[in-house]
């Protein structure tokens, strides 16, 4: 079955940042304090593209969503708000682009990422955090990261992390796991990541070793992202997602069903 849809955006269920209760969001403090905020380790940038792209993947429900022009709102609360729309980047690569705005230990945290696919299986992730909303709306933030992620022959994962100008090449030859503990088991959850023939795999299994799903990550030329989800029980699913100059995201869906 193959459904090919055109959403004027979509919403993105997975956050990658906790937040806490905002007392207000229109109080003056919120809006212009800022805070320093510490780098993120590359092991951390390197999680945060692949939930991002899992994200990408699952999260196109308008369900609880408000629109707003081309682009869709979801309202958690008082104390976190998604946005997420289409973008075409500088080299015309069509992009994702997320708006996270939450409020960490009672402060202001807005933070953009832009993520799209580039040739040879590269995965690109623009981030951008800032603490005030004038920084945001003059472009000023306080912490900005280029990451590229691409996957390699023998299992390696190489990440370029450029920030400040200067930029550190990571080879991650081992698989990047981690274990989510449940009381319960099966709810448990035993991630690996890891490269194959070019590609990015995510193996998921319970806490009782059942393997779960496996998902090849790849991408295209045209800024496609494009993840290829592998069942158990022979069946697969295969989502193609290309963010637009509009604001609109283009999504393709496939399934063995």
């Amino acid at each position: 079955m193959k459904r090919f849809l055109l959403f004027p955006a979509c919403v993105l269920a997975a956050a990658l940042m906790g937040c806490t209760e905002n007392p207000s969001e229109n109080a003056d403090w919120s809006r212009t304090r800022s805070v320093p905020l510490p780098p993120d380790a590359p092991h951390e940038l390197l999680l945060g593209v692949l939930d991002e792209i899992q994200s990408i993947s699952d999260g196109l429900s308008e369900a609880h969503t408000s629109k707003i022009g081309a682009r869709l709102v979801l309202q958690k609360g008082a104390a976190d708000t998604l946005i997420v729309y289409g973008q075409r980047t500088a080299d015309g690569y069509g992009a994702v682009v997320s708006e996270r705005r939450s409020y960490p230990r009672g402060i202001l945290l807005i933070t953009v990422r832009k993520t799209y696919g580039k040739e040879n299986n590269t995965i690109v992730s623009e981030l951008r955090r800032y603490t005030t909303y004038a920084a945001l709306a003059a472009d000023e933030p306080e912490q900005s990261t280029l990451t590229e992620v691409t996957g390699l022959s023998q299992d390696t994962i190489l990440t370029k992390v450029t920030r400040n100008g200067r930029t550190e090449t990571y080879t991650f030859r081992m698989p990047v796991v981690t274990v989510t503990l449940k009381s319960d088991p099966a709810q448990s959850r035993r991630v690996r990541r890891y490269a194959q023939n070019g590609e990015i795999l995510v193996e998921t299994q319970d806490g009782t070793g059942q393997h779960l799903q496996l998902q090849r990550h790849s991408t295209a030329s045209d800024g496609s992202l494009i993840v290829l989800t592998e069942y158990p029980d022979g069946t697969w699913r295969r989502s193609r997602t290309l963010g637009q100059s509009d604001g609109t995201i283009l999504r393709e869906t496939t399934t063995s069903q």
